[in-house]
């Protein structure tokens, strides 16, 4: 790809952006039972947990690493005897990220995200995305050249990988309107950075020491610059004044589901009931009353 190609390609993307949003996707962290307040900070975490649940989520007991706890929307919080453990997924990392944080928190993991949407979807941004990190990676030795790699569907899924499954650091990028299905993410693509133990821990203290109004915005900094620095150029630029919005819920919760189904599937049979004179009946099948 050409370097007239890539520039031409760059502009007509950035000029089509609608809306770009950022945030904290995923945090794993562990607290050691030497930690000053750590059952106070283990109880906050599951007040977290109770309130995740009361979004629509069933919860329920889990174990993991030796860790029994409380599960609920992909997120756990967990206790062992030297320690007390905690994840949160999807938005829930970022809308409650400043309940659980302290300064002495180990995080193995933490996933940043962010999520554009185009006025017009650029269908091929993936595959260009693959052709950028190759000829990027054509430029150092050997040794050092990173595994990258795609799956596309007849869909028009596609999601690239840039790292190793194995890495401290790794990139994902998809065409999100795809995997989501939800008309939330039309004509969305999502960039994300996942990073463990060192490099966790090194965002972290970045994301801890920053304001709170600053974060979506430093999240989204952080994740153009590691796509830049291995040749992909993202649809956004901290030299531009597009504003980076928190995210948005990524799939609708337990309840709304139920409540559509309710509304497709139930409240027809029900009105042709009560339209023929079968309202009680209906209702007593139903178990409720008038």
């Amino acid at each position: 790809m050409s370097a007239t190609v890539l520039h031409r390609y760059h502009r007509a993307v950035l000029n089509q952006v609608d809306t770009v949003r950022a945030g904290v996707d995923w945090i794993s962290c562990t607290l050691g039972s030497e930690a000053p307040m750590r059952w106070e900070w283990a109880n906050e975490c599951t007040e977290v947990l109770i309130e995740i649940s009361k979004k629509g989520h069933k919860i329920g007991d889990w174990g993991i690493n030796g860790y029994r706890g409380v599960l609920a929307g992909g997120s756990f919080v967990g206790n062992r005897e030297d320690s007390t453990y905690c994840q949160l997924s999807g938005h829930y990392a970022s809308d409650y990220l400043d309940r659980i944080m302290r300064h002495d928190l180990h995080i193995s993991r933490l996933d940043l995200a962010v999520t554009v949407q185009f006025r017009t979807m650029p269908k091929r941004l993936g595959a260009l995305a693959f052709a950028m990190a190759q000829e990027a990676d054509r430029d150092i030795s050997p040794s050092r050249r990173r595994k990258i790699w795609y799956m596309s569907g007849s869909d028009g899924g596609y999601t690239l990988y840039i790292g190793a499954p194995t890495s401290d650091q790794r990139g994902r990028l998809y065409n999100k309107e795809v995997q989501s299905g939800t008309p939330e993410y039309a004509r969305s693509w999502r960039y994300e950075t996942v990073y463990r133990n060192d490099r966790a821990m090194a965002v972290f203290k970045v994301l801890f020491e920053a304001q709170q109004s600053d974060r979506e915005g430093i999240c989204g900094d952080l994740v153009e610059v590691w796509y830049k620095s291995r040749g992909v150029h993202c649809p956004w630029t901290t030299a531009t004044n597009i504003i980076i919005l928190p995210q948005i819920a990524e799939n609708p919760s337990d309840a709304t589901k139920k409540l559509k189904w309710l509304g497709k599937q139930v409240r027809p049979a029900l009105d042709w009931l009560i339209e023929n004179g079968y309202r009680k009946e209906a209702l007593q099948e139903l178990g409720i009353g008038e």
